[in-house]
């Protein structure tokens, strides 16, 4: 749309503080926002000044953002050196307000990769206890699994927004949303509005969850 790339990923980085503050305003309480990486489109130095003004903004409640709870998901080693430090720094900090909102940010994740690591986890864990291969498998279930995957205690995800008109999902949390409800618009994320959000949760208040059945 005539943007540089550096510059629609800045703003789609700070429109996340606007999101979050929608979100609260409609009840959301549990927030997970996932910005794909930019390429080369921004220098480390860029990355890290913008993602910056973003956890400023998510941690003290600053351009309109309500103050939250930080957490985030992803490999450090994949993000640069900065915008590594910053979130440990912040991540896991109650909101400055004291409310109960949480914003989770996945930054350099990649979906398979965490599976990979997690049956890798319990393969060397089973081997250090001394557990064969046959009743490692035998024990193996979802609920062992989901434990060691990097992401933690998230919860599964109820809605997945999908923004830009694509149909893809960027290797985007694919245990946790296995049985969540899809909402695509076409609205590229630096323009998506209130108005946007709303139509998605209306859509989703329509849904006949099955979760898979």
């Amino acid at each position: 749309m005539g943007t540089s790339a550096a510059e629609a990923y800045r703003r789609s980085c700070v429109k996340q503080l606007e999101v979050v503050g929608w979100c609260r305003t409609e009840g959301v309480a549990e927030v997970t926002l996932f910005v794909p990486p930019p390429s080369a489109s921004l220098s480390d130095e860029q990355m890290d000044a913008v993602w910056s003004q973003v956890l400023d903004g998510l941690r003290q409640g600053r351009s309109g953002a309500p103050a939250a709870t930080l957490k985030h998901i992803g490999d450090p080693a994949l993000l640069p050196a900065g915008l590594a430090a910053k979130l440990r720094s912040c991540a896991g900090a109650a909101a400055a307000d004291g409310s109960g909102l949480t914003v989770t940010l996945v930054l350099g994740y990649e979906g398979r990769s965490d599976i990979l690591g997690a049956l890798r986890s319990i393969l060397l864990t089973a081997r250090d206890e001394g557990r064969g291969l046959a009743e490692t498998i035998a024990r193996l279930d979802t609920e062992q699994l989901g434990a060691n995957l990097s992401t933690g205690t998230l919860p599964p995800l109820d809605l997945v927004i999908r923004t830009a008109g694509d149909r893809h999902l960027s290797g985007f949390l694919p245990w946790q949303a296995a049985y969540a409800e899809y909402h695509f618009t076409a609205a590229c994320a630096p323009e998506f509005t209130w108005g946007d959000l709303t139509a998605a949760l209306a859509d989703y208040s329509r849904r006949n969850r099955r979760f898979g059945k």
